[in-house]
């Protein structure tokens, strides 16, 4: 139960963390579309969106031993394997064997450059998370059973007279109970009879209800916190219990941390298999663009953009590059500019210094008048 909960927000956060990057791919520099961009960002194959596509990477990559290997298909499809064995070699490529995808046994090997293998650093998650298990695991079970036990309703039933002394009253006795604590149950009123020779009481221990509650919800969150700390994310992403800053503050890192050096793995290694030394050093090859992760709202860059540009340090496609947009084939894109107000104050201050220096020389023919 807690695993199962903390995997979910844990390895899902970063999971549609990772929807939300845009895979480009340029060609000399200029965004191209291709059949490799409505791959990554579509229908990677025939039976998956491109959502579950990188669900299942991000859970193999984050729980499930750290490693995802894509098989690229005639058709060019990207199929997940399930599993798979490596054997690894010095000089030579690795050679992938047994691949498995989706319960189709592959006859053949691979080498690897026949496929894309993702290897995560974060391989520990699964083993923390067995270790959680026999720890916060353990206490939840122990602290949810003392609470169920707190909060148990205790009845006693005390028989007098000749109906304590036969067995067939005894037994009706039993069936009148079973009824009164249906009664009792499923019934926001219940109104039984009273019978003769027969006193129900009802006690229950329920003091510390309340307190056991929290002792199971603070177990509960204290197993979520170590998993989401363990990937790179911190808990107030989650809870937002802090302030806006703070919650800026966290995301910025979370997605420095986690997020972009995860986009760089894949971004090598489909630049590697996807496209020769030449292609790339010449412009083609796949980037991520993480702005709609990192910015909800483009227009907010607007200042830093103009500031940028304006200021003579960089140029508007330069600009607009770093800003994870398409440079544009306009010469004057890539001219530096300065704005009238930056050169109005140097201007100012020479035409102020002058003026000091007229004022100066006008005082000093009064003094010798």
């Amino acid at each position: 139960m807690l695993r199962e909960q903390a995997i979910n927000v844990g390895v899902g956060m970063v999971s549609r963390s990772l929807e939300m990057v845009e895979w480009k791919v340029e060609e000399k520099f200029s965004y191209k579309p291709d059949s490799l961009y409505y791959k990554l960002n579509v229908k990677p194959n025939k039976n998956q969106n491109a959502s579950e596509f990188w669900s299942d990477i991000i859970y193999k990559l984050f729980y499930d031993g750290g490693e995802a290997l894509i098989i690229v298909t005639d058709d060019n499809d990207l199929l997940i394997a399930d599993s798979f064995d490596v054997e690894e070699y010095a000089f030579y490529s690795n050679v992938f064997k047994n691949v498995m995808v989706a319960g189709y046994p592959y006859q053949r090997s691979f080498t690897a450059d026949e496929v894309i293998f993702l290897e995560y650093e974060q391989k520990d998650l699964g083993k923390l998370v067995g270790q959680l298990d026999n720890t916060y695991g353990e206490l939840f079970n122990r602290i949810l059973n003392v609470a169920m036990m707190t909060g148990q309703v205790r009845s006693k039933v005390k028989i007098t007279g000749a109906m304590s002394k036969s067995e067939n009253a005894i037994k009706a006795i039993q069936n009148y109970i079973d009824k009164l604590y249906g009664a009792f149950k499923n019934n926001a009123i219940a109104i039984v009879p009273e019978m003769d020779g027969m006193e129900y009481s009802e006690s229950s221990s329920d003091s510390r209800n309340v307190s056991r509650i929290d002792e199971v919800n603070n177990a509960s969150n204290k197993y979520l916190d170590t998993t989401l700390q363990a990937i790179g994310i911190h808990p107030s992403l989650v809870y937002g219990e802090t302030s806006k800053t703070d919650i800026e503050f966290y995301q910025e890192k979370y997605i420095i941390n986690v997020i972009k050096p995860l986009a760089q793995l894949i971004e090598r290694e489909f630049n590697a298999k996807f496209f020769s030394e030449s292609e790339y050093l010449s412009g083609s090859r796949l980037v991520a663009n993480t702005l709609k992760l990192e910015y909800t709202n483009i227009f907010s860059l607007a200042p830093a953009m103009e500031k940028a540009i304006g200021a003579k340090a960089m140029t508007p496609n330069e600009v607009r590059e770093a800003a994870g947009l398409e440079r544009v084939d306009n010469p004057e894109m890539d001219e530096f500019y300065i704005t009238k107000n930056i050169e109005g104050t140097s201007k100012g201050g020479d035409d102020d210094k002058q003026e000091t220096n007229s004022s100066n020389e006008e005082t000093s023919n009064s003094n010798e008048t």
